[in-house]
């Protein structure tokens, strides 16, 4: 190989640096528009994550709750804090696939959390060829629904996801997890799973403060959703706590 030669290539490398990390800002600046758990905020303390990974593969593995998507990302999320994106990236696609086999007719929509976490995992490894993929998937599909922005979009679904997660990630997420299920509520007041959330997280807030907030949104819960079994526990809880049954 010539010098000449050497040095083009040189050239080239130093002119391709710059143009990298061009498309990585770019990247990032498209993946904070992203609604998933990536950019909720969520507050989980480092000595937490033992304890919340297994309560989360408890949930996964006994089948505790119909939101398996939602734990699956949850999990994936948790896995990427460990620094195991390998892992977490098999729990998103554990999650796509769970949508496919749940919701034909609205995956695509039902995915956009999914996408978006995949893309942050295939970003913070580095991969930005995949994470732009994914980011693709959610411009397509928020352009289909007339989302918000181009990487955004506004629906109760998520805003119910959200709330799941805050929920999930400890008291310090509480209040914050309420209003999201209470956004979902405004626009679906009688579905089943946005009232169940929403009691479980009024339940869990009654019972630090010592009120009865919880009693109505648990009996609503109950009265959309009669097989659920946790809902069930926390009325008949409730209702001995205030003396009535």
């Amino acid at each position: 190989m010539t010098w000449t030669h050497r040095q083009s290539i040189f050239q080239e490398n130093r002119s391709a640096i710059p143009c990298e990390e061009a498309d990585g800002n770019l990247i990032k600046d498209r993946l904070v528009q992203l609604r998933c758990h990536f950019t909720w905020e969520l507050i989980i303390e480092d000595i937490e994550i033992p304890d919340l990974e297994n309560k989360v593969l408890k949930v996964i593995e006994f089948q505790y709750t119909n939101n398996d998507v939602g734990f699956h990302n949850l999990l994936a999320y948790v896995r990427h804090l460990k620094g195991q994106n390998d892992e977490a990236l098999q729990s998103l696609k554990q999650a796509e696939g769970l949508i496919q086999r749940q919701s034909v007719k609205q995956s695509d929509q039902r995915s956009l959390v999914t996408w978006g976490n995949c893309a942050w995992v295939y970003y913070h490894m580095g991969r930005l060829a995949d994470a732009g993929a994914y980011l693709d998937k959610v411009e397509h599909t928020c352009k289909k629904f007339e989302g918000s922005s181009r990487f955004r979009m506004e629906c109760p679904e998520i805003d119910c996801e959200e709330g799941w997660a805050l929920l999930n990630c400890g008291r310090k997420n509480y209040d914050r997890a309420k209003a999201c299920f209470e956004k979902a509520l405004k626009v679906e007041p009688e579905n089943p799973e946005f009232n169940t959330g929403y009691a479980i997280i009024a339940y869990r807030q009654d019972h630090n403060n010592g009120s009865v907030i919880s009693l109505d949104p648990l009996r609503k819960a109950m009265r959309l959703n009669p097989d659920d079994t946790c809902i069930k526990a926390l009325l008949a809880l409730k209702l001995q706590e205030v003396g009535i049954g």
